[in-house]
This record gives C-alpha cells, sequence and structure tokens, in this order.
C-alpha cells in the first residue's frame, strides 16, 4: 500500500501479485490491485479484476464504480452505465452511483 500512495504503480502491482501468489489473495488486496491497475492505463486488467472483487465483496461499493470508469476509459459507456446499475441493484441508491449515472 506505501508503495502505491508513493505513486510507484508498477513495484505496487508487482507486490499485490506476489502477495497473492502467497495466499493472501482478499477483496482488499484485489481492490488495490484493480485500483493500480487503473492508475498506469492497464484498464482491461482493472476491469477484470474489479469484477473479481464485485464476486468475493458484493455489497461493497468501490468495485462497481471502479469497473464502471474502467469500461468508459475503454469506449464502452454503456457496460459502464450496466456496472453502476448492477451495483444499484445490489446497495440501493447510492449517492455516488446515482451521480455517476446521471440521475
Amino acid at each position: 500500500m506505501a508503495l502505491h500512495q508513493a505513486g510507484r504503480l508498477e513495484e505496487a502491482v508487482e507486490k499485490y501479485l506476489r502477495a497473492a501468489e502467497l495466499g493472501g489473495v482478499f477483496p482488499k488486496l484485489l481492490m488495490n490491485l484493480a485500483t493500480a491497475y487503473r492508475e498506469l492505463g492497464r484498464y482491461e486488467e482493472a476491469e477484470g479484476t474489479f469484477l473479481r472483487v464485485m464476486q468475493d465483496a458484493p455489497d461493497w461499493r468501490d468495485p462497481y464504480l471502479g469497473a464502471s470508469k474502467c469500461a468508459a476509459a475503454l469506449g464502452r459507456p454503456l457496460d459502464g452505465a450496466a456496472y453502476l446499475d448492477r451495483g444499484l441493484d445490489r446497495l440501493g441508491p447510492e449517492p455516488v452511483m446515482l451521480t455517476l449515472r446521471g440521475d
């Protein structure tokens, strides 16, 4: 996490992947990995990782937001909106997701 916060994103990704290899896969680790991928512009990897977090922690808002932003960055705004809709269906009226969706 310190590497990530220091902007050393490539190194952070390596550490997150290493931790996952050692059996440390849990939603927060995957969320950090997905966020680092997104910040590096590695949107496809980020989106896939955000989807994994959605499966593992479906009541957490942030992966729906992250996947939506990745889909939009990849030129797929309808998919981005679908991720927000999925989050809203799961979590109910969530202000940030509603705002991003334009409601």
